[in-house]
């Protein structure tokens, strides 16, 4: 026979910003908008305002932004790709947007 064992844990800001954070990573190109987010979190948008402040010391939006840029950065030196190409591949579709927001990340055009 097998004995079933049930084991019961509180989901509280510690667990749930490294579950945020691998959400992030995993889907750096897909839709990340808040409501998505509290979604996958099932926390409320406070809740995931909260986690975000307390964790990054920014917006979520602004730490989304902060790691499309990186990774964006990353894939422009390391894989040659064009601008455009390299917006896409972490989410971010419209160009002017991505350069504005590029520039004002890293300092560079």
């Amino acid at each position: 026979m097998y004995k079933y064992c049930e084991f019961r844990f509180k989901i509280n800001s510690e667990n749930n910003i490294y579950l945020l954070s691998d959400y992030i990573d995993r889907n750096i190109s897909e839709d990340l908008s808040v409501d998505k987010l509290c979604s996958v979190l099932k926390v409320s948008r406070v809740g995931l305002y909260n986690i975000s402040h307390k964790y990054f010391g920014i917006s979520i939006a602004k730490y989304i932004r902060k790691k499309r840029v990186l990774l964006a950065e990353k894939y422009l030196s390391e894989h040659r790709l064009s601008v455009a190409d390299g917006a896409k591949k972490v989410g971010i579709f419209d160009y002017n947007y991505f350069s504005k927001v590029f520039k004002k990340e890293t300092g560079m055009t």
